[in-house]
């Protein structure tokens, strides 16, 4: 068998490092029998998830093999691995046979793949873990501070498992081409291309609420920022049947769902609030409240909410249900990361803007904010 290497620093006197040579050989193997399987583990790992190096290795030639055409079998990945100067790292010969007659059954590729991605996964949370408990110790952030990079990396670690690196721009442009191809199957006429609005003058000018866009709506006390706002989610929730997730600072959530009520049942805003509506209005109320109450919509009203409980409460609304949309009423009465320390306000909304720009980067959705 080809030699498994990997850091040992959480390796304890009682547990071990989580993996499984076996899956990990059994991926290999099945591969030398069948490579052109191997667009059904595509996403599911990559050679960094390997806990043995010399395994990562041949996986990696396997994938670049397969993605230049080139057939794969014993003898040609023998010399692909030797013209990378990999073949002695993977036991030459014996590693080679090995691997193929690793393999209880091929036709089990994908569960070898997802024991190799969830080992892969848990020891990433090791590492996490690991590095929360050091910060902790040290104690030089603020507490705040520490909770929300803590749920930063364990969010990380659920959500990719691993970190971000740089591409090229030849991978960029590849990604992007793809992007482009798929708009023009789509029928994109209308020149909508992300989350379309209902207000068809801001839709063409935008085309869309696109991800990873923070999209700010400013203007001066009772100008109809919240109101705008309120309109976009709820279109969006209702007619898209998009999650979206509302967090307002402001008013309550019964104040929110009464006003929600009366844009989407077109009635009128002193009736509802004082329960003089006639027999038709009650009935539109009805069919309003059925029709909202079908609309994936969270509504969070927690005050003086901070930036790192938001970005939490984010993370877990993403996992959990998928948010495509996060609305926020309003910026200035958010508490940012400066909060209590030497710094004017300006400084510190500077800070909670840029932190909302990474978190509709981070979890790739728009995010409106209100700002007066």
């Amino acid at each position: 068998m080809i030699a498994g290497t990997a850091s040992t620093e959480l390796i304890s006197p009682e547990r071990t490092i989580p993996h499984s040579l076996e899956a990990e050989a059994g991926v290999l193997g099945s591969l030398l029998i069948y490579p052109e399987r191997i667009d059904l583990i595509r996403g599911v790992i990559e050679a960094g998830d390997y806990y043995s190096e010399a395994y990562g290795m041949v996986f990696q030639a396997i994938v670049d093999m397969c993605d230049a055409h080139q057939p794969v079998d014993s003898l040609t990945l023998a010399e692909e691995l030797s013209r990378r100067g990999q073949y002695d790292i993977i036991g030459g010969d014996t590693g080679l046979a090995a691997l193929a007659a690793a393999v209880p059954n091929s036709a089990n590729l994908e569960f070898y793949a997802e024991i190799v991605r969830d080992r892969a996964k848990s020891r990433r949370l090791l590492r996490a873990t690991t590095e929360i408990i050091s910060e902790a110790h040290k104690c030089e952030r603020a507490a705040d501070d520490l909770t929300d990079w803590a749920e930063h990396i364990i969010y990380q670690v659920s959500d990719t498992g691993s970190q971000r690196d740089a591409v090229s721009l030849k991978d960029a442009l590849k990604s992007t081409m793809a992007a482009l191809e798929a708009l023009h199957e789509r029928d994109v006429s209308s020149g909508i291309t992300g989350l379309a609005t209902d207000y068809h003058q801001l839709d063409f000018m935008l085309g869309g609420l696109h991800q990873s866009e923070l999209i700010i709506v400013a203007g001066r006390p009772s100008m109809g920022k919240s109101t705008l706002a309120l309109n976009l989610l709820t279109h969006i929730g209702t007619q898209h049947k998009q999650p979206c997730a509302l967090f307002t600072l402001e008013m309550s959530k019964e104040n929110i769902a009464q006003n929600m009520l009366c844009a989407y049942g077109r009635l009128p805003a002193q009736k509802v609030r004082t329960g003089q509506l006639g027999g038709e209005q009650w009935a539109q109320l009805g069919l309003s409240i059925d029709s909202l109450s079908q609309a994936p919509i969270f509504i969070d009203d927690s005050p003086g909410i901070s930036l790192g409980e938001l970005r939490g409460k984010c993370r877990r609304l993403k996992r959990a249900h998928n948010i495509q949309l996060i609305a926020i009423d309003y910026l200035q009465l958010m508490s940012g990361p400066m909060h209590g320390r030497d710094s004017n306000r300006q400084q510190e909304i500077s800070e909670i803007s840029r932190g909302l720009k990474a978190l509709a980067r981070e979890l790739e959705v728009p995010v409106i904010a209100v700002s007066q």
